[in-house]
């Protein structure tokens, strides 16, 4: 395999690993019901990402009941999510079969149930595929998978926010990485706004776990640059952090080129970053906050993991203990703090500037009035 598409099946890992993107299960609505997206949020790593206890039991507890009610559907999709968080995607494929059976066998036209089936399945055959090596010479799981995503955009096309169709985009540049990614979400489908694009991508970072691809991070950011949001350039600089803190981290770019020549200038040229340019002293202040707001969010991921592992060892489960979280503190906030008047750009060159002009300003006043209080006053005397 050549080292391009080595690069590429390392990105598509990192766009899906262990669970991955466009995956429905009980958990999906809850996150999507709190509208839309914190932008803020996903780019410093503060949502939830659960351990591998509670899919484990969510397992143990469903396969359990589907075996007295083979017909409850969405445990199909809830089994099938949870094998694949935990890195099972031949087993999951394995449950979608057994859900497409039993629909068959009801000859269901439950829309929801066939949406989330095409979806799911289409993305543990990308998962297959890149676990074999993304190999050039056998796309079939990514064709299966981009037929199933298809599937699932007819059915339900402004489902997950959107995110089955920035998927399949993605999939479609894995087997020609020329046509370059972001050029690929912004012109083939001139429908959809960058405000669409953007809560795509937020959620396969936030639902899908692409938390660590470059190239995903890189291309929220040139959408969000592209929003007419006052504020749209400031949170793109926060993509520009992130992607800086994956790619020296060692997660794998596909090159200048990954999402587009004029996305890539913004990104990788000085003061331009994803159509951010902030000034010295602004650049430094929101560099600052982002370190700080990392740090934060993975406190608050150690705070939330030790609090449902102590109850999860105890038997206790979150789908099933309305009292599970009882007592859980969301700590540390998220805060993110506007400068102080000092930090603002080009304060303190303001203020050197109104400090030199009081000072020549004083100068001539106190000239005039040695002027006028000293040197002239002896010459009206000797009159």
């Amino acid at each position: 395999m050549n080292i391009r598409l080595s690069g590429l099946c390392l990105a598509l890992t990192a766009l899906c690993p262990g669970g991955s993107a466009c995956l429905w299960d009980r958990d999906t609505l809850a996150v999507e019901s709190k509208g839309r997206m914190d932008f803020v949020a996903v780019l410093v790593g503060r949502f939830e990402r659960n351990p591998p206890l509670y899919y484990q039991m969510r397992i143990d507890r469903e396969s359990k009941e589907l075996r007295r009610n083979p017909a409850r559907l969405d445990d199909y999709d809830d089994i099938a999510v949870a094998e694949s968080r935990l890195g099972k995607n031949d087993l999951a494929l394995d449950w979608m079969k057994r859900k497409r059976a039993e629909l068959n066998a009801l000859k269901s036209k439950d829309k929801e149930a066939w949406y989330r089936l095409f979806a799911n399945e289409g993305t543990f055959y990308t998962l297959r595929w890149m676990k074999n090596g993304c190999n050039p010479n056998d796309l079939t799981d990514n064709s299966l998978a981009i037929d199933d995503l298809d599937k699932a955009i007819k059915i339900n096309p402004d489902a997950h926010f959107g995110r089955e169709w920035v998927q399949r985009e993605f999939l479609m540049w894995a087997q020609d990485p020329a046509n370059r990614f972001g050029e690929n979400l912004y012109w083939n489908n001139p429908d959809r706004s960058p405000l669409q694009n953007a809560l795509g991508l937020a959620g396969l970072i936030r639902l899908g776990e692409a938390w660590e691809s470059p190239e995903i991070t890189a291309a929220l950011g040139a959408m969000l640059a592209k929003l007419n949001e006052p504020k749209g350039a400031r949170i793109a600089g926060l993509a520009y952090y992130r992607t800086e803190e994956l790619l020296n981290s060692g997660k794998v770019s596909l090159g200048p080129d990954l999402i587009s020549k004029t996305y890539s200038d913004f990104f990788l040229t000085p003061g331009k970053r994803l159509g951010y340019s902030p000034s010295m002293e602004m650049d430094s202040f929101d560099r600052a906050q982002y370190k700080r707001l990392r740090r934060d969010a993975d406190a608050w991921e150690r705070n939330r993991t030790a609090f449902m592992m102590e109850r999860m060892k105890a038997g206790r489960h979150p789908d099933t203990d309305p009292h599970f979280w009882d007592g859980y503190v969301d700590s540390p906030a998220l805060t993110v703090k506007a400068p102080m008047f000092w930090e603002i750009p080009g304060f303190w060159a303001n203020f050197a500037s109104t400090v030199e002009y009081f000072a020549v300003m004083g100068f001539v006043i106190g000239c005039g009035y040695f002027y006028l209080a000293v040197w002239r006053r002896p010459l009206k005397d000797s009159e």
